[in-house]
């Protein structure tokens, strides 16, 4: 009888587990779906463009868009650094208040603001990365995890739905907004529709909702502690932040010893800037200059990113077959060289299509260099060092962003984008010439 009694006690823990992890895939999914959603109708292309026509200047574009990547590098440190505190609230938090920064842009947008678009750039930088560690926190069991994966990578398609909306609307609503005649009881009333305050506000509240679910999701990561342990999750903390400058100088000299890994942290902090600096110019140079051809307006934009993004999985996919039959390194610098591409392209002034093109080909070479780049820290790197790698990274790039963000964006203001886009692809140049270089003197390292 007891043993019949324990048999139903563990049949129902397993039904009550079951039931649990499909209703935390039901709101992991449907939260998914609206980050897409939000990410389509708040792309930070069209931001770009937007800040401009704010009023702001392309030195003060580029030097928040550094800003933002220094700011986010440093919010990421701290949290590998204070793992213990970062919980479900402060997650589902930092997504609702990611979803307020829009709302916070389009009103400075409204009322002509560069300051509060700026100070909302930054706040949503911030807590878009505090947003982001949602996926160490929420497990599923593999088959409900499979499942969310897989929606994960098809809901791209609900992102290009959103992105080509938000671009229909703004070019249909202009930020000087589009007058429009109501009957109202035969009552004419006339307003003035603003499509960038329709596309942030759609933007707002997919994210808010995203933010709301997941505050109520289960948590079974193991990650989180009771709060009957508070004292000693304190001393932990306090133990963490002891230990962290002894922690950072040991990684440092490690990294700083073994020539590869350095060459490797240098590598990506330069295609990092470069990436950063183009990207928050080349929406506003095709939004510029391509205004009357095509589509126009911001559906150009939205149009060239788009197949770009589509090509890119093209770009993981064969990177990854590649990878198994060729040498990483030399993988990675061809991947450079798609990136050098993108801004060289640029510089000329071609048609529509050539800047597609050159676009496309960048955005591979992103991919590219982003996957080889994991796969050599995982080669090159044992998995307790691995963490550490990718913060001591991101530290790293403060200073040199802090350094060449500035004189990047003063290029772009005193000489133009077509001089910009010269000097990204020079540097790739001289790192892709580096690169070569390394890879002759060390070639039996890089086997």
């Amino acid at each position: 009888m007891d043993e019949f009694s324990e048999q139903e006690v563990n049949k129902k823990k397993e039904e009550s587990s079951e039931d649990g992890d499909y209703r935390n895939f039901t709101k992991l999914s449907t939260k998914e779906v609206l980050d897409k959603t939000g990410f389509g109708f708040g792309s930070q292309q069209f931001i770009n463009i937007l800040f401009l026509l704010t009023g702001a200047s392309f030195f003060l574009i580029g030097i928040v868009n550094g800003l933002k990547v220094i700011v986010g590098n440093l919010v990421y440190y701290f949290i590998e650094r204070s793992k213990f505190v970062i919980d479900k609230r402060i997650i589902s938090l930092s997504g609702i208040v990611f979803g307020f920064s829009f709302l916070l842009i389009a009103i400075a947008i409204f009322i002509k603001s560069i300051a509060l678009f700026a100070f909302a750039i930054i706040i949503s930088n911030i807590s878009i990365v505090l947003y982001g560690e949602s996926k160490k926190f929420f497990k599923l069991s593999s088959s409900k995890a499979f499942l969310t994966e897989k929606i994960i990578k098809y809901s791209l398609i609900i992102t290009a739905i959103s992105l080509f909306i938000a671009a229909y609307l703004m070019d249909a609503f202009p930020i000087s907004g589009a007058p429009v005649l109501l009957n109202i009881f035969n009552n004419l009333f006339s307003l003035r529709i603003y499509g960038y305050l329709i596309v942030f506000e759609i933007a707002a509240i997919s994210f808010i909702a995203a933010g709301y679910i997941l505050s109520h999701v289960k948590n079974k990561s193991n990650q989180l502690k009771k709060q009957g342990n508070l004292k000693d999750e304190t001393s932990d903390i306090h133990k963490e932040y002891l230990s962290g400058p002894l922690q950072l100088k040991d990684n440092f000299n490690f990294f700083i010893k073994n020539k590869i890994l350095l060459l490797l942290i240098i590598t990506n902090i330069v295609v990092s800037l470069v990436q950063i600096i183009g990207y928050s110019y080349f929406g506003i140079f095709i939004y510029q200059n391509f205004n009357n051809v095509m589509f126009g307006g911001f559906l150009n934009v939205a149009m060239v990113f788009l197949i770009s993004v589509f090509s890119s999985l093209i770009g993981y996919f064969i990177t990854k077959i590649n990878a198994r039959a060729y040498r990483k390194f030399p993988i990675l610098i061809f991947g450079i060289i798609m990136i050098a591409f993108m801004p060289f392209i640029y510089y000329f002034k071609p048609d529509l299509i050539f800047v597609t093109i050159g676009t496309i080909i960048g955005v591979i070479g992103g991919s590219t260099v982003g996957v080889t780049n994991s796969l050599l820290a995982i080669e090159l790197i044992n998995y307790n060092l691995r963490q550490a790698y990718f913060s001591f990274t991101n530290l790293l790039s403060v200073p040199f962003f802090l350094v060449f963000a500035p004189i990047l964006a003063y290029i772009a203001q005193a000489y133009g984008l077509s001089v910009l886009f010269l000097s990204l692809t020079a540097i790739l140049v001289v790192l892709i010439i580096m690169l070569l270089t390394v890879s002759v003197i060390f070639k039996k390292e890089l086997v």
